[in-house]
């Protein structure tokens, strides 16, 4: 390919993948994504709403058992971006960097959409 090769892009890579390895990133990741799990479990379990968490490191779906795209826009006007995956799956991306008070914030903001909507 054109591309193939370069030595800038390969440099590049190259200190992306020491960066990654020197911070352990792939384990604060796990670590986050974990929090954020609990915290939601933790909120449902209070509830008598089934709601089944899954997911890998900081990617994180909430099954719903719903259709949710109208959730999608409520979150939005609390300044949340989420994404609607099959039709009843919230996907969660939060960024690598995300701190614990951070996590909270989206539990503590998403969780009361999800109440509401799921009990609608």
């Amino acid at each position: 390919s054109t591309f193939g090769g370069n030595p800038f892009a390969c440099s590049v890579a190259s200190t992306v993948l020491e960066v990654m390895q020197d911070d352990n990133l792939a384990a604060r990741a796990a670590r986050q994504g974990e929090k954020l799990t609990q915290m939601f479990a933790e909120q449902f379990q209070r509830t008598s709403l089934e709601v089944d968490i899954r997911g890998q490191g900081l990617m994180i779906g909430l099954d719903l058992k719903k259709p949710c795209t109208e959730l999608v826009q409520q979150a939005l006007e609390k300044q949340l971006l989420i994404n609607v995956t099959s039709e009843s799956v919230i996907r969660l991306l939060p960024p690598l960097v995300i701190e614990d008070e951070q996590l909270e914030q989206i539990v503590n903001c998403l969780f009361p959409l999800i109440h509401n909507h799921l009990k609608s």
